[in-house]
């Protein structure tokens, strides 16, 4: 497991000297790791000794080196917290969330706050935020 072997083509070769990028899809675990220890080598009838291959430690969708090879984060909420301006009866109560994930939430993303119960507010999703 975790190998991927391309041959060249039949008539083709890979010429020297000359940089080569293509790109193939695989679906991460379901837990983090720290990735790494990825390999290359060539065989045939020209071989080339194995070479570890360099990562570029920058960030990919705001984790710090999201971009190294199957180095692979659980999305967390690093902080989540919420908190109120009035404990009053009857009175309108400012809510205010605080929240902190490891990694970006893209465009689309919802984050939904459950356990709301016991106000006067109808749950009809379009209450106003303000930061």
């Amino acid at each position: 497991g975790g190998v991927l072997r391309a041959t060249v083509h039949t008539g083709q070769s890979v010429s020297a000297l000359t940089e080569y990028a293509f790109s193939f899809e695989v679906r991460n675990p379901s837990s983090a790791q720290a990735g790494g220890g990825v390999e290359i080598n060539a065989t045939g009838s020209v071989s080339v000794a194995t070479a570890a291959m360099a990562a570029p430690y920058s960030a990919a969708l705001g984790v710090g080196n999201g971009s190294n090879v199957m180095y692979v984060v659980e999305p967390v909420f690093e902080v989540a917290s919420i908190g109120q301006s009035t404990p009053v009866a009857g009175a309108t109560n400012n809510l205010t969330v605080t929240l902190q994930t490891n990694c970006e939430l893209p465009s689309g993303s919802t984050v939904t706050i459950s356990g709301l119960t016991g106000t006067q507010t109808p749950d009809n999703g379009n209450l106003t935020v303000w930061s």
